[in-house]
């Protein structure tokens, strides 16, 4: 079980709501903690940490202003306890993160291998997130959904896109939701919707599962049905 947050809105970021997120996000996982924030420079800005995030990157969060922002906090399942291994996952084009756990992520490596043997072998896509994420990258995202197996809620972002849109997706046995700031534009998301209730947040909701969002600036700019 690992935590998942976001923050989508035409105006910048507040980092104190935001660090209030992901500290109430941590009963979901304390063994590391990092995040995404959008900018206009062709390197993404990623932060990761060990640790809580209370006791690691909440004593020096700064984030650039953003109007788009993904964060994470890690209860390993897959794979050991590192830097390496903490979200959230860049490449290529894509950077995510993912709550949940992939069980037929090794027979997937192996089929997406005839494809790319460089991107799906299993000592590079050591963990079942970045086998996702790399899919992401390489495939439809459609296709990519349907072919996985076991929990997921998805949060990424894909710069092949030419607006910053958020990705969100989730299957049944994982949570997301997402709420609003009263009276602004300011949507924010997050695994534990008490949490979106402690910030301020109204209007919570739940993200339907099977269902591919695209998120512009606090705004749901289109939602597919996926497969189950």
């Amino acid at each position: 079980m690992c935590g998942l947050l976001a923050f989508s809105s035409p105006t910048p970021i507040s980092p104190p709501t935001l660090s209030s997120l992901f500290t109430l996000n941590e009963s979901r996982g304390t063994d590391s903690a990092g995040f995404f924030a959008e900018t206009l420079s062709l390197n993404p800005y990623i932060k990761k940490a060990l640790g809580p995030f209370s006791k690691s990157l909440s004593l020096s969060f700064n984030p650039p202003q953003t109007n788009l922002f993904i964060g994470h906090t890690r209860a390993a399942s897959v794979g050991n306890v590192s830097i390496e291994n903490a979200h959230p996952f860049h490449f290529g084009s894509v950077i995510g993160a993912h709550n949940g756990t992939i069980s037929n992520f090794k027979n997937l490596i192996d089929h997406y291998a005839q494809y790319n043997t460089a991107v799906f072998n299993h000592e590079n896509l050591n963990i079942d997130s970045k086998l996702i994420f790399a899919a992401l990258n390489e495939f439809d995202d459609l296709r990519v959904l349907t072919d996985i197996q076991g929990a997921a809620a998805l949060i990424w972002r894909d710069k092949r896109n030419a607006l910053p849109y958020l990705n969100v997706w989730r299957n049944l046995e994982r949570p997301l939701h997402y709420g609003f700031m009263p009276n602004t534009p300011d949507m924010y998301i997050s695994s534990e919707d008490a949490a979106l209730f402690e910030i301020g947040c109204v209007n919570i909701t739940d993200f339907n599962p099977f269902t591919l969002y695209q998120i512009h600036e606090g705004k749901i700019i289109s939602s597919a049905k996926t497969n189950m």
